[in-house]
C-alpha cells in the first residue's frame, strides 16, 4: 500500500521592492515627527508591524490635524516630511 503524504506550504504575498522603499523612507520621516508627538508612538508601532499605505496616510492625517503638531517649532521641517512621503507614494505607488 502506498502512503501519500501532503505538504502544505504556506506562501506569503511577496512585498514589492517599491512598497519595502517607500515603507523604509516614510518610517524613518514619521518617526522623527513621532519623537515630537510620543502620543502616537504607538500608532507608528503598529504601522511598522503592519505597514500599508492606507494606515500610514491616515496616521499623517491625523498628526496634520493636531494641534501640538502645528505649533511645534519643527512643524515646517515636519510638515516638508509629509510632503516628501507623499511624492514617494506617487513615485513608488501610484507610477510602476
Amino acid at each position: 500500500m502506498t502512503s501519500i503524504t501532503e505538504t502544505i506550504f504556506i506562501i506569503t504575498p511577496k512585498i514589492p521592492d517599491k512598497i519595502i522603499l517607500l515603507k523604509n523612507e516614510a518610517i524613518d520621516r514619521l518617526d522623527s515627527v513621532v519623537c515630537e508627538l510620543p502620543k502616537y508612538k504607538k500608532n507608528l508601532d503598529d504601522l511598522i508591524i503592519n505597514f500599508t499605505v492606507d494606515d500610514m496616510l491616515h496616521l499623517m492625517n491625523m498628526i496634520d490635524r493636531d494641534y501640538e503638531f502645528k505649533c511645534s517649532q519643527y512643524y515646517i521641517i515636519y510638515n516638508n516630511y509629509f510632503d516628501e512621503i507623499e511624492d514617494l507614494i506617487h513615485k513608488y505607488v501610484y507610477y510602476n
